[in-house]
């Protein structure tokens, strides 16, 4: 499944009554999602937000159940999507942590970074040594007060806690994939900072 199979499943969400609301794919966050998913394996559990959320259609998921977005695809390995991110980023890491065999990858955007709950998630996943993957989505929105909300970029915060983090330009899915298996393949977690492409 591919990044276009994502786009035509946002374009049918968009059409359904989402809950709580539809946020559809922008920049290059198709490719991430579906080259995060690439790298997963099936028993890997894996936290979107709302606008990753529709990927869980390339896990096996029926695009109803992704509309009901609150709700957890237990069976599909998908959490519901939660209020905050920064709480979504905590519970990667209870998942993470469960055992030497859990994954768990959540997706975040570049507003987490000024979340004091990621923070509170990186610093438990190093205590941890939980195996989760950060995978920060990072624009380039120009104008955007991004620099007003965070004295430090994704890299800087997860070399604070000691977390291995790693840059990535996106510029199709095979990339991500190969960056989120990397990090799959290694105990601890890992934090991916992903940005557009120029």
């Amino acid at each position: 499944m591919t990044a276009a199979t994502l786009m035509q499943a946002d374009a049918s969400l968009a059409s359904m009554d989402v809950q709580p609301f539809h946020l559809p794919l922008s920049g290059g966050k198709a490719e991430l999602v579906a080259g995060t998913l690439a790298a997963m394996k099936a028993s890997h559990w894996w936290l979107p937000g709302p606008a990753e959320r529709v990927g869980a259609v390339l896990r096996g998921a029926p695009l109803e159940r992704v509309a009901e977005g609150f709700e957890a695809m237990r069976p599909y390995r998908v959490a519901g999507v939660s209020g905050s991110a920064g709480l979504r980023a905590l519970f990667a890491v209870g998942l993470g942590a469960a055992s030497e065999d859990a994954r768990a990858v959540v997706h975040l955007s570049e507003g987490s970074l000024s979340d004091g709950a990621f923070a509170e998630a990186l610093n438990l996943a190093s205590l941890l040594h939980a195996n989760v993957v950060f995978v920060v989505h990072r624009r380039r929105l120009e104008g955007a007060p991004v620099a007003r909300q965070s004295a430090a970029d994704a890299d800087a915060l997860a070399r604070a806690y000691a977390v291995p983090s790693h840059k990535v330009t996106i510029s199709g899915a095979a990339e991500i994939t190969s960056v989120v298996s990397g990090c799959l393949t290694q105990q601890g977690p890992s934090l991916i900072e992903a940005w557009d492409a120029p």
